[in-house]
């Protein structure tokens, strides 16, 4: 079965970037990256400052200046 030009199209969002860089998603995105990997030496010292590497994260993401490590 072929699927119809409206099938097709992808669903557009807009106005939806501050969602990304929301209290809440920032710190469900935090839970989720830490998960199983509490006793890491990144993690551990990522939460010394927990509070201030999340802001400064959100402030990177609201400021489109974020660039990960690789």
């Amino acid at each position: 079965m072929a699927l119809t030009n409206q099938e097709l199209k992808m669903k557009s969002y807009t106005n939806i970037y501050h969602k990304i860089y929301s209290n809440k998603n920032i710190i469900l995105a935090w839970k989720k990256a830490r998960k199983g990997k509490t006793s890491k030496d990144y993690v551990i010292e990522f939460e010394l400052e927990l509070s201030k590497n999340l802001k400064f994260l959100q402030e990177e993401l609201k400021n489109q200046t974020y660039e990960p490590n690789l």
